[in-house]
C-alpha cells in the first residue's frame, strides 16, 4: 500500500497534475505518468475502494460529489515562494559584490 501512497504523491507533485482529480483524470494522468493503466491488482487488492481507503487522510481527501469520484491533495506547496527568491536574489547581490572586490 505504501508503494500506491508514493504512486499517488508523485501524480499530484508533477507539474502538470491540479491538486483536484476527478476519477477519469486519475486514470488518464496515472497512464501518461507511469506509461501502464492503473491495475489495482498490482497494488495487491480487489478493489479501486480498497486502493482509495489505504490512502491517508491527512494528505488526501477522497470526497463522492454525483456523479464523479474526486481525489483532493492536501500537500502544502512552500510558504512563501516570494521570500525564497528574495533571499536568492540577496546572495546573488552579496556574491557579486564580493567578487568586485
Amino acid at each position: 500500500m505504501k508503494r500506491f501512497v508514493w504512486d499517488m504523491e508523485r501524480l499530484f507533485k508533477g507539474l502538470i497534475a491540479p491538486k483536484t482529480l476527478s476519477m477519469a483524470s486519475l486514470l488518464q494522468l496515472y497512464l501518461t505518468t507511469f506509461e501502464r493503466p492503473l491495475d489495482v491488482a498490482d497494488y495487491g487488492v480487489c478493489t479501486l475502494d480498497d486502493l482509495l481507503e489505504a490512502l491517508p487522510r491527512e494528505t488526501f481527501v477522497v470526497s463522492l460529489v454525483q456523479p464523479y469520484l474526486i481525489l483532493y491533495s492536501k500537500v502544502v506547496q512552500p510558504p512563501y515562494p516570494e521570500t525564497l527568491l528574495d533571499f536568492s536574489l540577496t546572495c546573488y547581490r552579496l556574491q557579486c559584490s564580493t567578487k568586485a572586490f
